[in-house]
């Protein structure tokens, strides 16, 4: 082997490992850029749940914590109280669509998790973060478990089977109690 053949094959190694180099800091950089577009795309969608609440007020209950739940209930049944029966039943309609848009959101992630699964592990880990927050927390809310449950609203059945199966491994429902009630029923207390 002459010398040009060395250097030729030296130089030849070297844009290897350049281009090898090169392409996993390309990759680093994408994933970098998806995960941080996932965090924005997510605390886009929280804030549109708290838009959500600003723009229909009336039925902002299904987005509280449990233990919130029953004092915004009595302050609603009140703000509500002059609804006729036509007024009811649009607010009730209503009320599914806000649940139905937050179910939709869990489904979403759960996709994204799918898709970011042994790919990207930052972007992965964040979304599971959301995914706990979702089912050890917001779905707690007793009016929205009564919405999603089969013996009440029945939001379930709009959802593919690995999202109603997620649903129930992860929301702890041994100490909630779904409300049948809602704001329209049964007493104050």
């Amino acid at each position: 082997m002459n010398a040009s053949s060395i250097v030729s094959l030296v130089l030849s190694s070297f844009a290897v490992v350049v281009a090898v180099w090169a392409g996993r800091t390309q990759l680093r950089s994408v994933r970098e850029s998806v995960r941080a577009a996932a965090v924005s795309n997510m605390y886009t969608d929280f804030r549109r749940l708290t838009e959500l609440r600003l723009e229909n007020w009336e039925h902002s209950h299904i987005l509280e914590p449990p233990a919130n739940y029953e004092h915004i209930k009595r302050i609603m049944r009140l703000a509500l109280s002059d609804l006729d029966a036509k007024g009811q039943a649009r607010h009730v309609i209503k009320e599914r669509s806000v649940a139905l848009g937050i179910f939709q959101l869990f489904e979403q992630t759960l996709y994204q998790v799918r898709d970011a699964h042994g790919v990207d592990h930052n972007r992965e880990a964040f979304l599971n973060d959301v995914l706990h927050y979702m089912t050890t927390r917001l779905f707690l809310n007793p009016r929205l478990l009564y919405l999603w449950s089969l013996d009440g609203g029945s939001l379930c059945e709009d959802f593919e089977p690995e999202t109603i199966a997620y649903f129930d491994q992860h929301v702890p429902r041994d100490k909630m109690y779904p409300d049948t009630i809602g704001l329209f029923g049964g007493d104050d207390e």
